[in-house]
């Protein structure tokens, strides 16, 4: 899988903070719903991020990759590019085209990527190589698009007509031939036996997949049409116009519905949320307006000097919109007391990997391809290290803190002495980036949780892997030893958390009730329970003999990355957007939350004693917070 970096190097220092460049919000109403009750769009107060290409060209067109982890964009500059949501860097360039990249789509299985320029390209996203090059339009092509069940792609061009292909042999199947002039766009229904085209001759045409012949036409636009979507549902094609208004073309009537005027310049893209309720439309006057279908009513409005918006694409759940910029920027906002004792600012890129020494005397952190180990009780760095040919992924300390672990992007396992920063040995890992690494009690095994989708164990005395658990279905991003030592927990995107007999390395326990990624996960202190952090927003409790939810903790507004127990059983902790939640884990409530990171909370570590708790996150910052809680009675 593909990963990157967002925030600008900056200078390891002894505490001395760098001030950063503050990127524009895109903010929204803190409301759910307006008066009347409706729920508002998915668009929130918090900036994921902003992406920026390396050559300054207009963003052009925006999407999501199934899972929601990886966006892509194309650009003027001829390329397209995927950045990992996770962590904002840049992963895979595929390009340069013979011309500006005017259209990006994921197939829905998330194996196969297009590209539309002057022709039509097919990808495999997983290793950026090309599969095929499409060609029989004669002007550039400004829409791809691929059916629901990726069998087949259709596209619009310049040159008036749209085009349904192969996406699996590259074939040409139809050529939609009708309109005059340029094409605004072509997109399938819902289940692909239609194709539905609109362009400046200010029509919409409906058109059988199958035959190529159309069935329906729309006419009496009052604009040339510059956008155009269909509706989950399947009922209805919503098209822009560059007068500013909207209207929606009702297939179940084969008529148009009032027309949607806003004050916002032409339209430049559109879409509808997945339940077919509400449709946003975007200009190049940075306006979005949201509508609910039920009515054409107009109920919410976004105004911001973005830059002019170009693009808009909204990820499967429905939780984070992607905006796409002429400012050469893509955007992306979410739908939607204890003191800090001391903050560990110099970082060069985003803290993903952060592990607590067991002496609880030191922090090492990865940031970029740099093993970084900071006191924990004073500010500065205690040394700093090169470690990988890339960004470093993983890292742990063995039981005894006398060496740290780390893993990197160039699939390389490294331990280094703490006492003087030495490389003391290193092996090949798997052909894949580890995600997690974990040591048994005994420290004589460590596991990897693995891009793959399997966790290795090895044997740390002969450097081999001695065991392979298989059976997850993405990359495992989490991976526990139990506390003693004789079961592994693992967290991963298939949306499930799994238990493993580590002897015979089969699989106990199934966990399979969060409705989105688990990214993280942790035993209790008895080994009776789990805890799980979910993209889903919510941290569980299991039983850990049989996966049997005990409760649920909900309240943080977005992803949770990171869960830690508390060694003393007490307390669990949980990071995610700029905030980290306490938990009692008696009680099962919230007792505390902690502000202080502006971006995600990636990893969360309680100290040996409770006493403390670190957190790295993607604002490039360590913070050790004091969060010693009274003892009981």
């Amino acid at each position: 899988m593909l990963f990157f970096g967002l925030i600008a190097a900056l200078t390891f220092g002894t505490g001395c903070d760098k001030t950063k460049k503050k990127i524009p919000r895109l903010k929204c109403s803190k409301a759910t719903r307006d008066r009347a009750g409706r729920e508002l769009p998915p668009c929130g107060t918090d900036r994921l991020g902003t992406y920026r290409p390396r050559f300054g060209e207009q963003i052009t067109s925006v999407t999501f990759s199934p899972n929601g982890r990886i966006i892509a964009a194309g650009g003027k500059d001829r390329l397209a590019r995927f950045w990992d949501l996770m962590t904002g860097r840049e992963v895979l360039t595929l390009g340069p085209h013979a011309g500006a990249v005017h259209a990006v789509d994921f197939s829905n299985d998330g194996r196969r990527f297009v590209t539309a320029s002057t022709t039509i390209k097919l990808w495999d996203p997983r290793n950026g190589s090309l599969i095929k090059e499409l060609k029989g339009h004669e002007g550039s092509i400004l829409t791809v698009e691929f059916s629901h069940d990726g069998d087949l792609l259709v596209s619009s061009s310049w040159d008036g007509t749209a085009i349904i292909w192969d996406a699996i042999t590259g074939r040409r199947s139809r050529r939609l031939k009708g309109h005059k002039g340029p094409l605004a766009g072509a997109v399938f229904s819902p289940d692909g036996k239609f194709v539905a085209t609109a362009g400046v001759d200010k029509t919409v045409r409906l058109w059988s997949t199958r035959t190529g012949r159309m069935k329906k036409i729309s006419r009496g636009y009052s604009s040339p049409i510059s956008a155009i979507a269909y509706s989950p549902d399947g009922k209805s094609v919503a098209v822009g116009m560059k007068n500013g208004s909207s209207r929606v073309w009702d297939l179940t009537t084969w008529k148009k519905r009032p027309r949607l005027k806003g004050d916002q310049g032409m339209v430049t893209a559109m879409f509808f949320t997945g339940n077919s309720r509400t449709l946003a439309t975007a200009s190049k006057k940075d306006i979005i307006l949201f509508w609910d279908m039920e009515d054409s009513a107009l109920y919410h409005t976004e105004k911001k000097k973005l830059g002019g918006i170009n693009a808009l694409a909204l990820s499967s759940d429905g939780r984070t919109l992607a905006i796409g910029l002429a400012d050469d920027t893509v955007r992306i906002v979410d739908s939607q007391g204890f003191d800090e004792s001391l903050r560990l600012t110099g970082y060069h890129n985003p803290v993903r990997a952060m592990k607590i020494s067991p002496n609880n005397q030191f922090i090492a952190s990865g940031s970029e391809n740099k093993l970084i180990i900071a006191a924990n009780k004073r500010a500065g760095a205690y040394y700093e290290v090169d470690a990988h040919d890339g960004e470093i992924t993983a890292l742990t300390f063995e039981p005894l803190g006398a060496e740290v672990v780390t893993a990197g992007r160039d699939n390389w396992v490294r331990f280094w002495a703490m006492k003087d920063s030495s490389l003391t040995r290193e092996w090949p890992g798997p052909d894949h980036p580890l995600e997690d690494l974990d040591f048994s009690p005994d420290g004589l095994l460590m596991a990897g949780a693995c891009m793959d989708g399997n966790i290795y164990i090895w044997d740390v005395v002969k450097e081999e892997i001695v065991t392979t658990l298989a059976g997850h279905e993405e990359i495992v991003v989490g991976v526990r030893f139990s506390p003693d030592g004789s079961k592994i927990a693992s967290a991963s995107y298939d949306g499930t958390a799994r238990v493993w007999n580590v002897e015979d390395g089969k699989e106990e326990v199934l966990i399979e009730a969060h409705q989105f990624a688990v990214t993280s996960v942790d035993w209790s202190a008895d080994g009776d329970m789990l805890v799980t952090g979910s993209k889903d927003s919510t941290v569980r409790v299991w039983e850990s003999d049989t996966g049997a939810e005990m409760y649920r903790l909900v309240g943080h507004p977005d992803a949770v990355y990171s869960v830690d127990f508390s060694p003393d059983g007490r307390t669990i902790a949980s990071g995610s957007w700029g905030e980290i939640r306490l938990w009692d884990a008696e009680h099962a409530q919230e007792i505390l939350r902690l502000s202080g990171h502006e971006w995600p909370v990636f990893k969360v570590q309680f100290g040996a004693k409770s006493a403390s708790l670190s957190s790295g996150s993607a604002d490039s910052t360590v913070i050790i917070w004091n969060v010693e809680r009274p003892k009981e009675k």
